[in-house]
Order: structure tokens, then sequence, then C-alpha cells
């Protein structure tokens, strides 16, 4: 009970405090402010679809006082941060997430921006199972290649069978690798690098997104699987 009343007492804390940096947001731009309230708490759909989306990707505050981009923001308040130790709120409704998604990119959001653990919403819709947003990040072309901080890649999240076939479908196609940015987290350079059985080498060219190298190794026949 005193570790459910601490927890709850946090909870508060935070709550207040994200009301106060979201009521300075709307100070300070109030049409981006309206953006961030309509992705998050009240995924009204009319309103966000009559709302002039020139910035898609400005950040908004979040629950866990770090921005990110709207995308990101819509996910992460339906679900919490995806870290194992921190306190989200109360989750909210997520049918009505991917159409929020739908609308911010078909208004040109970028759907492999990352969280401050690296993830981005195709992480999110693998880890949480949710078949309609992962179908709109797909065919808004996101990366299914994208590490995490942990190297983590879409490719390599766990999820249903379901989902894992379709992220693996996208791996597939020959455009895979050009949708993913080439901006990752590099290795050491190639000369300081230790030599690398060709699998293991094409497994970190992957992880860091060296995808000019990863498509090099592949040529030269490493084994993808």
């Amino acid at each position: 009970r005193l570790r459910e009343g601490a927890v709850s007492a946090e909870l508060q804390v935070r709550t207040r405090a994200y009301e106060r940096r979201r009521a300075r947001q709307r100070g300070e731009d109030p049409d981006h402010g309206r953006l961030c309230d309509l992705v998050a708490e009240e995924r009204d759909l009319r309103a966000l679809r009559s709302l002039p989306l020139k910035a898609p990707d400005r950040p908004c505050t979040t629950f866990r006082d770090v921005d990110v981009s709207p995308l990101l923001h819509a996910v992460t308040y339906t679900y919490g941060a995806w870290s194992g130790n921190e306190i989200p709120h109360a989750p909210i409704d997520e049918a009505a997430l991917a159409p929020v998604a739908e609308v911010l990119l078909a208004a040109g959001a970028d759907p492999d921006l990352q969280d401050e653990h690296g993830n981005t919403a195709l992480h999110y819709a693998l880890v949480f199972r949710n078949e309609a947003l992962l179908d709109a990040l797909l065919a808004s072309d996101a990366c299914v290649l994208l590490p995490n901080a942990l190297g983590e890649s879409p490719l390599a999240t766990h999820s249903s069978s379901s989902l894992r076939r379709k992220i693996e479908a996208a791996a597939e196609d020959p455009a895979a690798l050009g949708r993913c940015p080439d901006m990752l987290r590099p290795d050491a350079p190639d000369d300081e690098a230790p030599e690398l059985a060709p699998d293991v080498a094409l497994l970190r060219a992957l992880r860091s997104g060296r995808l000019e190298l990863a498509m090099e190794l592949l040529h030269q026949g490493a084994d993808p699987d």
C-alpha cells in the first residue's frame, strides 16, 4: 500500500507538471499546442483534419518531459514510454491511434523519427500489436531496419505472427534499404574495425544504418538469415 501511495503521489506530481508544460506550449503557439492536444488527449479527427499541418514534425511536450514528434506523442500517449521503468498515465483507447497517424503521415510526418530510447512508431506498433498503425506506417515507407538504442530494429522486434509476416515482407522488398535514413549511429571507421565474419558484419551494418555497406555485404554473399 505504501508503494501504491508513492506511485499515486508521483503520478499526480507528474500530471500537474505536464499540464503546466502543455499550457506554456499553447501560450507560445496556440495552433501547435492545439495539434499536440488533438493527437494525444482529445483524438478529435474532424478538428485535427481542419488544422493547417504546416510542420507535422514539430515537437510536442510529453508526459515524460521530453519533446517528440506529434506522431510519437500520439503513440507514447496511448501506450506510455516503452522503457520498462516509467510511470505512465492511464492508457487511452488505441482504436483512434491509427487514424490520427494517417492524418499526420498524409501531411508529411516522418515515420522514422525516434523517441528518447531510439524507438520509432513502428517499434511501438509491433510491441503493442497494433496492426492498423503498422499498416499506416508501412504504407508511408517506414524503415523496418532502423535500430533503437539497444540495437533492435523493427525487423528484429517480437510481435504477433501476422505482424511479423508483414515486417518480413517489407524487409524483403528490394527498395527497403533505400527507404531508411542513412544517418544512424556509425560503427568504428572501416580501417579501425576488426575483421568480422560476413554475417556478423551484415548484422552490425544493418543495426547501425550503414546501408551501402549492408548492400555490398549481401552482394558478397553474406547470409541475411
